[in-house]
């Protein structure tokens, strides 16, 4: 299946042009060495935008938003709509629901929030939460809660 859409990553090495997906090692023609010794530690911030985005596609939604708390830089790259189209927060903490907020779109119509397996004040939405959830997604249709514990009291 070919998309359009996806940019080249830059690796460093030059493949050539085949029908097959994944380019074998044969195929590779050259590839450019790097200054940094192999006993150097690389970081995130070393990677490239679509390195670190390939990688965030395969996060659940709950660590991708944990990663905005980490840099700048993971912040921003974090926030990628293609990320966020069908949000599911499966171990929500009443702690992040600010930061939980900050990724929803107001195109957002499909949400997912569940707790851990035991339901806990901690690891639930809170009215807050909902009412700020209604004015940032008013095209929000459905709305799954499991192991919600509400406070009567909020």
């Amino acid at each position: 299946m070919e998309n359009s859409n996806k940019r080249p990553l830059e690796d460093g090495c030059h493949y050539l042009q085949t029908e097959t997906k994944k380019p074998k090692a044969s195929q590779v023609t050259s590839a450019t060495s790097h200054s940094k010794s192999s006993k150097e530690i690389i970081g995130f911030q070393d990677l490239s935008d679509d390195v670190i985005m390939y990688l965030f596609k395969y996060l659940s939604h709950d660590n991708l938003a944990k990663m905005a708390l980490i840099c700048p830089n993971l912040l921003r790259i974090s926030h990628d709509w293609t990320l966020w189209k069908k949000p599911r927060f499966e171990k929500f903490e009443k702690s992040m629901e600010d930061i939980y907020l900050s990724y929803l779109k107001e195109d957002t119509n499909e949400l997912f929030i569940s707790c851990n397996d035991v339901p806990s004040p901690d690891y639930s939405v809170s009215h807050k939460f909902l009412i700020q959830l209604e004015t940032k997604c008013p095209e929000l249709q459905h709305l799954t809660l499991t192991n919600q514990v509400f406070d009567a009291g909020e």
